[in-house]
């Protein structure tokens, strides 16, 4: 029709800030960064999500993406049901850990390309960039995990747990999301990991103070 066009981005920190102040004056600092961190400037996000972040009370969040309302879960998650389940499967497996297509692949049991995430590029969902799926906004990965069934989530754990053999700290943390109950395994592999962790965390420390002496 040849009209002219007006891309809508989202608001900026500061009227983020704004709105929050309207909507949600007395939220914790806490849950006012994490909100304002997950909204990534999305309106209807900024004013639903503090009546999910007050169900948290006064004591201290806990890890991991606030909780969606149901309203915004609809609202981020209603495309999802436009899609195959194959397409449904993937975009679960891509939530969940930051995979190439080659390590997608590997999840879902058979070769992935750009044609089959093409559906949900279609949907608005995200793109596909530098090899893998790039989700649109980070609250479509929370409603994404939050519309996944118990069953559903453990077993998507377990393909990418399998699919990350070669990396061991980014597998152990799939193998504990996929496990049922207590397993002595899994917690001594996760420890194990903690510890590579503390001693590359260590060696960077004691690099960059070398630099800081050389310099």
């Amino acid at each position: 029709a040849d009209l002219p066009e007006l891309p809508l981005a989202g608001l900026d920190r500061e009227a983020s800030n704004e709105l929050l102040d309207v909507t949600a004056p007395t939220l914790a600092a806490e849950l006012k960064r994490r909100v304002l961190e997950e909204a990534a400037g999305n309106p209807l996000a900024l004013s639903e999500l503090p009546a999910a972040a007050a169900e948290l009370g006064a004591h201290t969040p806990q890890p991991g993406p606030l909780p969606l309302t149901a309203r915004l879960e609809q609202a981020f998650a209603s495309r999802l049901t436009t899609l195959g389940a194959d397409a449904q499967r993937l975009l679960l497996l891509a939530a969940l850990d930051e995979v190439d297509l080659a390590e997608l692949s590997l999840a879902a049991g058979k070769v992935v390309d750009s044609a089959d995430l093409e559906p949900a590029v279609d949907a608005g969902l995200g793109t596909l960039d530098s090899g893998g799926f790039r989700f649109r906004h980070p609250l479509i990965v929370s409603a994404i995990k939050q519309a996944a069934t118990p069953e559903e989530l453990r077993d998507a754990h377990a393909a990418l747990a399998e699919a990350l053999a070669d990396e061991p700290d980014r597998a152990v943390w799939h193998r504990a999301a996929a496990a049922s109950g207590p397993d002595e395994a899994v917690a001594e592999a996760l420890e194990a990991a903690a510890n590579r962790a503390t001693l590359r965390g260590a060696g960077d420390v004691r690099h960059h103070r070398g630099r800081l002496v050389e310099e």
